[in-house]
């Protein structure tokens, strides 16, 4: 299954949710918009940031 362009994360996500293998597989079907909403969402949309700039630079 892939993801459409737009994917909204509803938060609190899941104790297994792997943000990794996430963004991995967002990049992979080009997904060009990840929104976040819920407590906490603002820390979530910093580590997507950051997983986003580290497997754009390897």
């Amino acid at each position: 299954m892939t993801y459409s362009q737009n994917v909204v994360l509803q938060l609190p996500l899941t104790a297994d949710a792997d943000l990794r293998a996430f963004v991995q597989k967002a990049i992979a079907d080009r997904v060009e918009l990840i929104a976040v909403s819920g407590a906490g969402a603002h820390e979530v949309e910093d580590e997507l940031d950051d997983l986003i700039v580290q497997l754009a630079a390897s």
